[in-house]
Order: C-alpha cells, then sequence, then structure tokens
C-alpha cells in the first residue's frame, strides 16, 4: 500500500503543521479543551466563522482523529464534538501560544510603531484582557499540564 505524504514527511513539525495550520483549527481546538461543544456554541464563540468553514473543519478534525463526533439519538437530534486523546496532546501547544501572545500583547503595546494602534485586527488582541480567552480563564483555574501554575 503507497504511504500517504503526511506519513512521508521526513519533519514531525510539518506533520502538525498540516493537520492544525488551517485557519480556525487552532481556536476550535482552544474552545474545545474547555468542554465538549454543540457546532452552534461553537459558532458563536469563534466570531466570523462561516458555518461551511467550521462543519469543514470540524470534518478535518475528525478525520485526523482530533475530535470526536458524537450525535444523541433524541427529538430533535443533538451533535456535540469533543476533542479525543489526541487532540488534548495540543493543550500545551495552546497554552504555549497564549503565553507567547501575552508576552508578544505586552511587547506590542509599548512599542513606539503605530501600526498595532492603526490596524483594527492587532488593536482586537492588543487591546483586550484575557476574559475573551477561555484557556486563559481555565489556566488561572488549573495548573498548566507539568503542574506549574502559569
Amino acid at each position: 500500500m503507497k504511504k500517504q505524504k503526511h506519513e512521508q514527511a521526513g519533519c514531525p513539525i510539518d506533520l502538525v503543521l498540516h493537520v492544525i495550520g488551517s485557519k480556525w483549527t487552532i481556536p476550535i481546538v482552544r474552545d474545545l479543551l474547555i468542554s465538549a461543544r454543540r457546532p452552534s456554541e461553537l459558532s458563536k464563540s469563534l466570531d466570523g466563522i462561516n458555518p461551511k468553514t467550521l462543519t469543514d473543519r470540524l470534518r478535518d478534525l475528525e478525520r485526523w482523529g482530533i475530535v470526536k463526533r458524537t450525535a444523541f439519538q433524541e427529538i430533535p437530534p443533538r451533535v456535540e464534538y469533543s476533542l479525543t486523546e489526541k487532540g488534548r496532546e495540543l493543550k500545551c501547544v495552546v497554552e504555549a501560544l497564549r503565553e507567547v501572545g501575552e508576552r508578544w500583547r505586552a511587547d506590542f503595546n509599548g512599542t513606539k510603531s503605530n501600526h498595532y494602534k492603526d490596524c483594527s485586527h492587532c488593536a482586537e488582541y492588543l487591546n483586550g484582557d484575557d476574559g475573551g480567552c477561555p484557556v486563559a480563564r481555565e489556566s488561572s483555574e488549573q495548573p498548566s499540564l507539568d503542574g506549574s501554575p502559569l
């Protein structure tokens, strides 16, 4: 049987980036780290995501074994998505991104460059607090994966 391209990749970082590098994937994983979610809950928490994009990302993550889809046999039907064990391995990646983002936000807020102040996309992140980041809220309540506080 012919190996797929991702199995032949020499660099493990390239493999992970191939799986989680699509737009919206990390925010989806971030939200699912907190708890299982219905698609409508994810759509509300991921401001600006197109419903088709959300469906496509969830299907991709399910195919990669990152996300598990559970359909409940009730009326009306209900579907929830949660992280698999493989998906929960990404917690340290999401925590590391948050920590770097906090340092960068502090650095950029102190910069003389006006780009970060004039760019509405940058301002959204640089002027916000961690109240919008569910991983930051969870991290303040629980120790990190290695047991140390974040």
